[in-house]
């Protein structure tokens, strides 16, 4: 965070526009790297999330980034199942950035990015993740976000509400509560994604040019497949 200020202020830029060029040049790596190895990861249920495809690009969605980012500061350390490759503990900041990294998503707002960044540093590095290092954090913007997010308190689904049912403690629910945020999160992707893809496609209409209308139809097809499954494991979620 601190090279990106200090190349903002050298290069007359906007903190944002360095951050996008990041995101670029690290989904070509990420992509360099996926061809050579895959990541197994137990999900936190038995359903599989469907992944991202390639083709959905500079598309995000800060409500979800903001319960994302939430998550890992609150429970980033806790324990919620085990790596099939090895048998290793999954903890919440990991899955998060696995899956994430894995369908190369990239967190939009500055300050989240930051906040993320920090977290998959502090993963990387094998340490603890503390609410207080960022609460305490000498970026005043980290520091204001990370109090404003670690004091939300999460809600009841309409579900819970109807049968009158006694609030349980998030960190009791985390599996179900983490799977609903990837897929609120990756929806949301998604169907955004559409959109950009059915501009593209009246693009292609317009032109006449008859493959990139195939290509953009099969697109549309596979987005409606994904978020028609999306939605299907959404149905049974019950916390939000």
């Amino acid at each position: 965070a601190v090279y990106i200020q200090e190349c903002s202020g050298y290069l007359n830029m906007e903190e944002s526009v360095i951050y996008s060029e990041i995101r670029k040049i690290r989904k070509r790596n990420i992509e360099s790297e996926q061809k050579s190895k895959q990541i197994s990861v137990t999900s936190p249920s038995k359903s599989l999330i469907p992944s991202i495809p390639s083709f959905v690009e500079d598309v995000y969605y800060e409500v979800q980034e903001k319960e994302i980012i939430r998550l890992m500061l609150l429970y980033g350390n806790h324990n919620i199942g085990t790596y099939e490759s090895n048998n290793k503990e999954i903890k919440v900041a990991g899955y998060i950035i696995n899956e994430l990294r894995n369908d190369q998503l990239e967190i939009k707002n500055v300050v989240y990015q930051k906040i993320f960044n920090l977290v998959e540093n502090l993963v990387s590095e094998g340490q603890e993740i503390s609410d207080k290092y960022f609460i305490n954090h000498q970026d005043s913007e980290i520091s204001k976000i990370s109090i404003d997010l670690c004091t939300v308190n999460y809600t009841l689904s309409r579900r819970w509400k109807k049968h009158g049912a006694n609030l349980p403690s998030e960190d009791t629910q985390l599996k179900i509560i983490l799977e609903d945020v990837i897929i609120k999160y990756k929806l949301k992707i998604l169907q955004l994604g559409k959109i950009a893809v059915n501009k593209k496609l009246k693009e292609a209409q317009k032109n006449n040019d008859h493959a990139a209308v195939e290509e953009q139809l099969k697109n549309i097809k596979t987005l409606i497949q994904i978020i028609s499954k999306l939605s299907s494991l959404q149905d049974r979620v019950i916390l939000k």
